[in-house]
């Protein structure tokens, strides 16, 4: 891998060479970038339009070393150096008109400490200042031993940028072993940048991992592939990732639609995420108006989501009231239990203030149809409380998710009344910004997932999962002394659930014939097929 990325080098340098170009000397230089560019992105890390605007953003060149950067635009825009002494530039993509993306190259050239301003059509984007080559590793891996992972698990680990100037990026030394999903950084709390950075194992072998800080490469650890031993087929990382818009999502205007509105309800806002709406900036989110959030935890045997970790961290950082949930690839009332336990160890360490939720859909169904397993409705009810009796036996508040279909097919609700239930249901296929809860088709749902393709600021997916609950959830399990939280008055009460009949019939869930199905994996609608 290093011969090849000498090789890319010292190609990319030569590119340099021929199309640097340096700002003349009596243009006429702004500081704000033009209107023809909606983003730029330097070594996949989006800037935000104050750093754009300011054109005062700082960037390290280390000596001899290149990065690289991508300008969005609407048409074609010049890019040069300020002084070609200090940096050159060059072109590794041109303009792309289907994707409106050029990928552009900086060389450092100049001496240690020099500065220079980079240009697109006479117009400042940011600053590139001259570094020596590192002493040592200009970044803190919360990972450094070898790995050894079972194929179809995925791994996350995290980076810790030492100067908030550098800018990094990461690749497997083999993509047929492990593929890579690196979402941008964020801003720690001490001005640091940190990465979050997922490796996910295809097959056996064994590969390194590297990082690029400012141009050159570091190797940070090292991972083998091993095969599943589970006799079952390894389950699926379900929902595929949504693509992420090239700009980041504004910050100055908040924005949660749709909203649910009710004559006789008080509901709390709140949204349900996975990894696969990547890196989300939860102090956003809070201003937004999110007053809590389901996150999962994890899938099938033992797969922590690539995000739960840094989701519930946040989510506890803020005071955002969290629950978890767990997407069930489960084939028997055991295998329901073993997920339950691998859930609780995902979540011992983080404060859950919210239900431990139990999914199993008609994903889940599918999965085990292919592994011969056909789950009626006696083993899928055994299934629920095989996994909830264990979150319940380990001092947690259980619940079990399902849309009307599963309630009245799926599983046996005799048996199962004990749960409250997280009822899905999606009653638009383009919600207007706001819903009425008389188009739910549940009597008082304790928490309604009314939306898959919500909008929240601080979130760059367009399909964020929408959820509102009548329930303070919150108080009833402090109050109740579960989740491991302190109790103030014993056992849980029914008080705070408001009761309020529909003022209007329900609408109908969508037929399967209508074009607006869920993405594969997805939390599931009745009538529609995966």
């Amino acid at each position: 891998m290093t011969k090849v990325l000498k090789r890319l080098g010292v190609a990319a340098l030569a590119v340099c060479v021929t199309a640097s170009a340096v700002l003349p000397a009596n243009a006429a230089v702004s500081f704000q970038y033009p209107t023809s560019v909606t983003g730029v992105t330097v070594s996949g890390h989006p800037l935000t339009d104050s750093e754009l605007s300011k054109g005062s953003y700082l960037i390290n060149l280390v000596k001899g070393h290149s990065i690289f950067f991508d300008v969005h635009s609407t048409q074609p825009v010049n890019f040069v150096s300020g002084n070609g002494k200090c940096a050159q530039t060059g072109v590794i993509q041109s303009y792309n008109r289907s994707a409106d993306t050029t990928r552009y190259e900086i060389t450092g050239t100049g001496s240690t400490g020099q500065t220079c301003g980079l240009y697109l059509d006479n117009n400042r984007i940011f600053q590139a200042q001259i570094k020596d080559m590192p002493a040592s590793q200009p970044f803190i891996s919360d990972t450094t031993e070898p790995l050894t992972k079972k194929v179809g698990q995925t791994y996350t680990f995290k980076i810790t940028l030492k100067d908030p100037h550098s800018n990094a990026t990461f690749v497997a030394g083999n993509g047929s072993v492990l593929s890579t999903y690196a979402p941008p950084g964020i801003t720690g709390p001490n001005g640091s940048k940190i990465y979050y950075y997922s490796v996910t194992a295809l097959k056996t072998g064994g590969c390194g991992i590297y990082v690029s800080v400012d141009g050159v490469t570091y190797h940070v650890f090292s991972e083998t592939v091993v095969t599943n031993t589970n006799t079952q087929p390894s389950a699926p990382s379900e929902p595929s990732k949504p693509s992420q818009p090239s700009k980041p999502v504004p910050t100055t205007h908040y924005t949660f639609t749709p909203t649910v509105t009710s004559s006789c309800k008080t509901y709390k806002k709140g949204i349900d995420v996975s990894e696969w709406q990547g890196t989300i900036d939860w102090d956003t989110a809070k201003k937004a108006g999110v007053e809590f959030a389901m996150i999962r935890a994890g899938y099938g045997n033992n797969n922590i989501d690539a995000y739960f970790k840094r989701n519930i961290s946040e989510c506890n950082r803020l005071g955002i009231p969290v629950g978890v949930y767990w997407y069930s690839y489960a084939l028997s009332a055991s295998g329901a239990a073993q997920e339950a336990q691998d859930c609780l160890n995902a979540i011992k360490n983080y404060k859950v203030s919210y239900p431990v939720c139990f999914d199993l859909e008609g994903g889940s169904v599918r999965y085990a149809q292919k592994c011969g397993v056909t789950i009626n409705k006696t083993l899928a009810t055994q299934m629920v409380c095989s996994f909830c009796s264990k979150i319940e036996g380990n001092g947690y508040y259980a619940m079990n998710y399902g849309n009307q279909n599963d309630l009245s097919n799926l599983f046996d609700k005799s048996q199962l009344s004990r749960y409250d239930v997280w009822f899905a249901q999606y009653p638009y296929c383009n919600p207007p910004a706001t819903i009425s809860d008389t188009t739910c088709d549940a009597k008082n749902p304790h928490i309604w997932q009314y939306a898959d393709n919500g909008t929240v600021s601080g979130i760059s997916s367009n399909s964020v999962d929408m959820d509102v609950s009548a329930d303070d959830y919150a108080a009833i399990i402090r109050n109740a002394g579960l989740n491991h939280l302190t109790s103030s008055s014993g056992l849980r009460t029914e008080s705070s659930i408001q009761n309020c009949q529909p003022l209007l019939p329900p609408t109908k869930i969508p037929s399967g014939s209508d074009k607006s199905t869920p993405k594969s994996g997805q939390m599931d609608q009745p009538g529609f097929e995966n």
